[in-house]
């Protein structure tokens, strides 16, 4: 694994609270910045894999609106729901389409 090397701007005194975290787990100022980005990125893909599992979960109706809002947030929920509902009503027509060509 090749590393590539950033630069970033920060707050004086976050910089100084990091400094004092290194100082007491001795260990370099970019370890520890290194650490917690590695930890950050580890509980996002955590995160969107739990909600790729629930919306999984609703999408099968093993899962009610209330509780998959609840975790994957009302705003996404309720996009996700419309959108089911609107494959639902094409299936249903492109059913019936068919029936009458039939």
């Amino acid at each position: 694994m090749s590393l590539e090397q950033i630069s970033m701007r920060v707050d004086s005194r976050l910089l100084n609270e990091l400094d004092q975290i290194a100082k007491s787990e001795f260990k370099r100022r970019s370890d520890v910045v290194r650490d917690a980005l590695v930890a950050h990125v580890k509980h996002e893909i955590e995160i969107r894999q739990i909600k790729e599992m629930v919306t999984k979960q609703f999408l099968e109706g093993k899962l009610c609106f209330d509780d998959f809002a609840r975790i994957v947030g009302f705003d996404t929920a309720q996009q996700i729901k419309v959108g089911k509902e609107t494959l639902e009503e094409s299936i249903e027509r492109a059913k019936k389409d068919s029936k009458r060509n039939l």
